[in-house]
């Protein structure tokens, strides 16, 4: 009897898998219908741009959330934590969209910087820094953090932040630089996104982000997109209709 139980608690266990994974894919899909009919005509998103949107890159909730806050409320300065495909993005709208708007792209790895730079477009308004990985203990747990970030920053005041960065896989408490920028560095109309929110760790880190947000009496808005990832969208309050893109 208990055998026969264990078994039929296993299936339940893997058809209710299936079905959160088929979920998953269905809204990804969605959003990948709605990033490329967002983008469609668009005056500074080159259409030769070749994204790939898969595995442990950006997704598209990712890609279309980051295209509609930039598309619509002009960002002047941006700080983006790890280089990847939604830099393809940041880079052109520094380029083509945006000519008083600065980028500074924060990436510990240098030989991944040296294989991505082809992709992306490098001018005097982009900066790419590359920190060296400070490694720190939390609740018994090794992590890792960009080592003497605010040196790179220049006490500049972001409109945008963009917490993709470091590697997060696995950590209790990844990319936690991000704390250390509040408030200093957020300009007062700001809007942050941290990717990868369907992990432990980074929700761990967004319930720190919130919190701090709290205890210093900033008012915000919040919301998360989901597709076979999920990111967390915090905008203050006069940027709160970015909730409902």
């Amino acid at each position: 009897m208990f055998k026969l139980l264990n078994i039929l608690k296993e299936k339940y266990h893997l058809a209710v898998d299936y079905i959160n994974h088929s979920k998953k894919i269905e809204d990804e899909i969605l959003y990948a219908q709605i990033f490329n009919d967002t983008i469609k005509g668009s005056s500074w998103l080159l259409p030769d741009t070749s994204f790939s949107f898969s595995r442990g890159a950006c997704n598209y909730t990712f890609a279309y959330i980051l295209y509609r806050v930039l598309e619509s409320d002009n960002p002047l300065n941006i700080l983006e934590m790890g280089m990847g495909q939604t830099s393809k993005i940041t880079t052109q709208y520094i380029l083509n969209k945006n000519k008083e708007a600065t980028l500074d792209i924060i990436e510990h790895n240098e030989d991944w910087f040296n294989i991505f730079k082809k992709n992306i477009n490098i001018n005097e308004r982009v900066n790419v820094h590359i920190p060296k990985l400070e490694i720190f203990e939390h609740n018994g747990f090794k992590n890792d953090k960009y080592e003497n970030l605010e040196q790179y920053l220049n006490n500049k005041k972001y409109n945008l932040i963009i917490v993709d960065g470091p590697i997060g896989e696995k950590k209790t408490f990844p990319r936690s630089n991000i704390l250390d920028l509040i408030p200093r560095y957020l300009d007062k109309d700001f809007v942050i996104i941290l990717d990868d929110i369907q992990r432990p760790g980074e929700i761990y880190l967004l319930n720190k982000i919130l919190e701090k947000l709290d205890s210093l009496s900033v008012e915000y808005k919040h919301t998360a997109l989901h597709g076979t990832k999920s990111q967390s969208v915090i905008a203050s309050k006069s940027l709160g209709h970015i909730i409902y893109y």
